[in-house]
């Protein structure tokens, strides 16, 4: 803020909303479109003006927002964790939910008409809880969810999510990175280690890229564990004991 503003007196803090915001994404195919969402947050000891999940979008480039979230269940204790775009129809949107910072997840939800009607979109999802929430650039109906309870697929844009977990181990998958060069190839973070395939999912096999275990577990954060660069190239991974580098 200005401090000549501050100086006029036109700054009250205690009028400055106090938000607690994850989510915030920009449409692929249109830079002026751009989602957030909000936290229920039940773990830090503040006191946010949204006590509600709601999902935010601006058609100006953040310059105006506006509430957008019809259809989805704004009374529920929850997280909207991230937000995911279609890559070329910013009118397409999912919205995943955790219990990360909160007390319960949801499942997924979509929109196809810009965030005017959201319907829940879990139908065939192994488990609510999820974690992460990738999209093939290539072929946009096809979506990854890394769960509590593994990986899941869709083909069909979310109308049915099959699992894509053989070769993982039993549990949670706490991040998923997506080659932007060769959407066939993923890395997942799980409690064993770093896990990746080449094929779409259809088979998994571990790829420890250099990071040591830790407890005889990898301890991976909540998300955003593993990233992926332009090239390909598996740059960085971050963990409860500190970031590293991986290649």
């Amino acid at each position: 803020m200005d401090q000549r503003v501050r100086d006029l007196g036109l700054f009250l803090q205690s009028q400055r909303p106090n938000l607690h915001l994850h989510g915030l994404t920009v449409a692929p195919s249109d830079a002026g479109v751009v989602y957030a969402g909000s936290v229920v947050d039940t773990v830090h000891p503040v006191t946010f003006d949204l006590a509600a999940p709601l999902i935010f979008k601006s058609r100006d480039g953040g310059v105006t927002w506006a509430e957008m979230d019809d259809g989805f269940p704004v009374n529920v204790q929850t997280s909207i964790n991230a937000i995911v775009v279609h890559t070329t129809d910013p009118d397409i949107a999912y919205v995943m939910t955790s219990p990360y910072e909160s007390e319960t997840a949801i499942g997924i939800y979509k929109t196809t008409d810009g965030g005017e009607h959201w319907s829940a979109a879990n139908h065939g999802l192994g488990d609510l809880n999820t974690n992460d929430l990738q999209l093939d650039p290539l072929d946009p109906n096809i979506l990854y969810v890394a769960t509590d309870g593994g990986v899941d697929k869709t083909i069909d844009g979310a109308q049915t999510w099959e699992p894509s977990t053989t070769g993982l181990p039993k549990g949670p998958v706490y991040d998923l990175a997506l080659d932007p060069i060769n959407p066939l190839v993923l890395y997942a973070a799980t409690t064993n280690g770093v896990y990746k395939t080449k094929d779409g999912g259809g088979q998994w096999y571990e790829v420890n890229l250099g990071v040591p275990l830790v407890s005889e577990s990898l301890r991976f954060g909540h998300d955003r564990v593993v990233e992926v660069d332009a090239t390909g190239r598996v740059v960085y991974i971050s963990m409860e004991t500190g970031p590293k580098h991986a290649y």
